[in-house]
């Protein structure tokens, strides 16, 4: 029988963006903190990630509200292409 249990070290994940992507750029909290994420199975670290606040939640809502308006304006086909 084969193991298909996945081991789960931090580096496999060293590809992964672990910022937030607001208005096109990536960025973390405003005043640098991160908090870290683990696995819930072995409680390994995963990541740290941004601990953002209301002023980066503001302005995150405010980048996805103006990128709909050109989101919904795309034909159905390409709207399917990117996802």
């Amino acid at each position: 029988m084969v193991d298909t249990r996945i081991s789960c070290d931090c580096a496999i994940y060293s590809w992964m963006q672990t910022k937030n992507l607001i208005g096109g750029a990536w960025t973390g909290a405003d005043d640098g903190s991160v908090f870290a994420v683990h696995d819930p199975a072995t409680d390994a670290l995963l990541a740290e990630v941004p601990d953002c606040g209301e002023a980066e939640t503001a302005r995150a809502i405010e980048a996805a509200a103006a990128a709909l308006l050109d989101w919904k304006m795309q034909p159905a086909a390409e709207r399917s292409r990117v996802l």
